[in-house]
């Protein structure tokens, strides 16, 4: 296989509460609607494509909490983790698990969820507010010299 490049395909299944795979007919699993690349989306499409998304990034955070929870934990772990032993995959999995669901899953819900609420009315008072603050730090200055 060398020299060759290996080609992963992303699956989003639904998932129980539980964490655990569940069965597509009694899920109400529906794909996520697509957007076309010669046909723009107006916005309320856009938002309705990017919760979809969300959803399947939800899905990722409880199929990665349940592989998580489920993952043994090596007896030495601890002299692993306080650097007195090498790292070994069953030590080292949950460690990079917990880095990606706290450093950019939930972010990315986050952030993406508010994307799919936020009002233009509340990005306008975000904006005056940003404003203000920033001349108001301009004017300080301006006085003071």
């Amino acid at each position: 296989m060398s020299g060759q490049k290996r080609r992963f395909q992303l699956c989003l299944l639904p998932v129980n509460e539980d964490g655990t795979i569940s069965d597509l007919p009694s899920a109400g699993f529906s794909p996520a609607p697509q957007a076309s690349p010669d046909q723009p989306l107006d916005v309320s499409g856009a938002r309705l494509v990017l919760l979809s998304e969300v959803g399947a990034l939800e899905a990722l955070e409880k199929r990665l909490g349940h592989l998580r929870r489920v993952v043994p934990v090596p007896a030495r772990r601890d002299a692993m983790y306080d650097g007195r032993l090498p790292l070994n995959v069953a030590a080292n999995m949950p460690a990079a698990i917990d880095f990606v669901l706290r450093d950019y899953v939930r972010p990315a819900i986050e952030h993406l969820s508010w994307a799919t609420t936020v009002t233009d009315e509340e990005l306008r008072r975000n904006f005056e507010e940003l404003q203000r603050k920033v001349l108001g730090v301009n004017e300080e200055k301006g006085d003071g010299n």
